[in-house]
């Protein structure tokens, strides 16, 4: 049964706001510090989100002044947290209710501690801080004494921001979002069109058809929900037959397979792609936490379309053997013969080991932000394909295949 969480259309006290959390979470009040309680960062206006029992689970507040709007008082349940998207709820509901002529004032701290995130993605999502380039501009849309007032309590943490619109809204991005904040950055547009054997889902961008089989109107729909929130649509693919045997038959298996677990990952993109897409495994996608942290460039997959040329699809069994085998890699330009018998005159797959928040390879000249590894762990980048005539350097070969020595 889908859930019907939502904010509740009505604006409480700060008294009432308490006393609902009370009620539904007796074991889990809402409380505040009681410096924060009165003075400037006192809130008299409340929103509400609830489950689909009508029990509150996260809430906000704010309070209009003659010059300005101050916001926050932000918590969420545990049962919330685990829902997630509360900041996004509560933010997005609380927005319309802000006098649209007055600046908000808040001062960032995490309950958890965690306050170098928090501030750094309040910046992303339009807050300026004390450090902030545009910091002398923005402070001059409040009074001085109320400037004043509030650098002198939170000199590092106080924060402005003017009302945002719609579009704004929408390109907002929370730490507590259901889905990791890389995936959230995209914009997913697709429709349903009527083919010869069903529905299909187009993808406006490009006009490329995602399902390969004939959908239903309604499994059409549903596709669409899945692709934009990054959920597995393996289901609306025909099944792939697999592949079987041994290495040595695992010839030229270089395509990353929607049967294998990978996703389309169009917000990544990479120099030199041309018009193809770069691919994610869905389990890294979804931050599942498993050992498929598997990714392949547009580049990858423009240079390997070229010079390969064949359609086969297995680039799954190279990255778990990479992972699995314990051997040394380095950070960057890592290679292997493409076959197990490869010489000079093979194909050359190169691959990057990412850190955890490390930038990922081959971004440097896009006009994007930079899109970096969000797991705790190192994953695998596949980023080229080199032909038989391009020399490499042999230090920096990988022994994919076991054969303990460098031809």
């Amino acid at each position: 049964m889908e859930l019907l969480v939502k904010v509740l259309p009505a604006v409480f006290s700060y008294e009432d706001m308490k006393r609902r959390f009370a009620q539904d979470n007796p074991d889990d009040p809402y409380t505040r510090r009681a410096d924060l309680e009165s003075g400037i960062y006192e809130l008299d206006s409340w929103l509400i989100r609830v489950d689909d029992n009508d029990k509150a689970i996260s809430t906000v507040g704010f309070k209009e002044h003659p010059s300005h709007t101050v916001v926050g008082g932000m918590y969420a349940t545990a049962e919330g947290r685990k829902i997630g998207g509360n900041s996004k709820a509560l933010q997005d509901a609380r927005e319309p209710q802000l006098n649209q002529s007055k600046p908000l004032v808040a001062a960032f701290g995490h309950r958890d501690g965690d306050n170098a995130r928090w501030i750094a993605n309040a910046k992303k999502n339009g807050w300026s801080f004390p450090d902030s380039d545009n910091w002398e501009q923005m402070s001059k849309l409040i009074p001085n004494d109320v400037l004043s007032a509030w650098l002198a309590k939170y000199p590092e943490r106080m924060a402005i921001r003017s009302i945002r619109d719609e579009g704004q809204m929408a390109k907002c991005v929370y730490l507590d979002d259901p889905t990791p904040q890389w995936f959230s950055l995209m914009k997913s547009n697709y429709k349903r069109q009527l083919g010869n054997s069903g529905f299909n889902v187009i993808r406006t961008s490009d006009g490329k058809r995602m399902n390969s089989k004939g959908l239903s109107r309604s499994q059409a729909k549903s596709m669409i929900d899945d692709l934009e929130s990054g959920k597995d649509v393996s289901r609306y693919q025909k099944k792939r037959k697999s592949i079987t045997g041994g290495w040595k038959g695992q010839l030229r298996k270089w395509q990353p397979s929607k049967a294998d677990g990978y996703m389309e990952f169009t917000q990544y993109k990479t120099q030199d792609s041309g018009d193809e897409e770069s691919y994610i495994h869905e389990d890294l996608m979804s931050m599942k936490g498993t050992n498929n942290r598997i990714m392949a460039t547009g580049h990858y997959m423009n240079r390997g379309r070229k010079r390969v040329g064949t359609n086969d699809e297995k680039l799954h069994l190279w990255a778990k053997k990479i992972i699995n085998s314990g051997k040394p890699t380095k950070r960057m330009s890592n290679w292997f013969y493409m076959t197990p018998d490869g010489t000079a005159r093979d194909f050359k797959v190169m691959f990057d080991v990412v850190p955890p928040n490390a930038i990922l390879p081959q971004q440097f000249g896009q006009n994007r932000g930079f899109i970096k590894n969000p797991d705790k762990e190192e994953l695998i980048v596949f980023t080229t394909i080199l032909d038989r005539k391009h020399k490499v350097n042999f230090k920096d070969w990988y022994d994919m295949w076991d054969e303990g020595v460098m031809r």
